[in-house]
């Protein structure tokens, strides 16, 4: 029975902001499952299987080269004259998925068992379809970085002879899954979130193309994000929803040095110690 739910869902670089949040947090709500999109999948993975050292050391000394390795515009060019002459795949990216998937296999490791139920989000490129099942054993590490392909950015995972992307593509809901799947039973449930409360401007010119294509799906995420928690208060007014997320945007999706990933994560404790003097303690 899931009477409390645990969500995370953000992107690459403001998942610092989420697992220090989350760790916080540990000492006060045991969630009954936990559901993760983007990089919440992989967040909440390491939740569910209990896996929290292998979190701190992911965190913090967290690098770019880990999460993003941007194509050479002229490497790019080039596979575009050859696509369009027949002569090679098309380009459908703008950064490399190797090191996000090379990071996130030596997470996983050869851990399997789960503490708590988990699901992660992911959309199938054939059918349109989303999806929370994950693939069996050693393969999941898969569903985690098509959780994480966010379109455009990354190129998408390819198994079973399916592409496969992140689930907010397909407008793929995790408190509308939730309630879904555990209506009956469920009481609370809190929503980890690196989208902030306050609505995401545009980037400022003079951006990297990588920066422009993540800002455009962190808008897309940001309605989906607030569409479903509005929707949820309208259909599910007693659910108990706690909106766990910064107050503002986070700066730059893919800023990765010292001083602005400190600064994420002092802001994350503070923040989450007054959410917790207040409606915890």
């Amino acid at each position: 029975m899931v009477k409390t739910l645990l969500i995370l869902n953000g992107h690459i670089s403001h998942g610092l902001w989420q697992w220090v949040c989350w760790r916080h947090l540990q000492a006060h709500i045991k969630p009954d499952a936990v559901l993760g999109q983007g990089i919440g999948a992989l967040n909440g993975w390491l939740i569910a299987t209990g896996q929290h050292e292998k979190g701190d050391k992911l965190w913090q000394k967290a690098r770019r080269d880990q999460f993003y390795r941007p194509r050479w515009p002229l490497g790019m060019a080039a596979r575009w004259v050859l696509n369009k002459a027949g002569l090679g795949p098309q380009l459908q990216s703008v950064c490399s998925g190797r090191p996000l998937r090379r990071t996130i296999k030596k997470m996983v490791g050869s851990v399997f068992t789960y503490e708590v139920p988990f699901y992660c989000s992911k959309s199938n490129l054939s059918t349109g379809v989303a999806s929370w099942l994950l693939s069996p054993g050693d393969q999941v590490w898969r569903d985690l970085y098509a959780s994480a392909a966010v379109p455009g950015l990354y190129e998408p995972a390819r198994f079973n002879g399916q592409e496969w992307i992140t689930g907010a593509a397909c407008m793929s809901r995790p408190l509308a899954y939730g309630v879904k799947t555990w209506g009956a039973s469920l009481e609370r449930v809190y929503v980890i979130s690196s989208v902030p409360k306050k609505a995401l401007a545009r980037p400022k010119g003079g951006t990297r193309l990588e920066d422009i294509v993540e800002h455009s799906s962190l808008r897309m995420m940001d309605d989906l994000h607030r569409m479903d928690l509005l929707l949820a208060e309208r259909a599910w007014p007693a659910l108990d929803v706690q909106l766990i997320a910064p107050p503002e945007s986070l700066g730059s999706p893919q800023s990765f040095n010292a001083a602005l990933l400190h600064n994420r994560s002092s802001l994350a404790s503070q923040y989450i110690r007054a959410y917790i003097a207040e409606h915890l303690e």
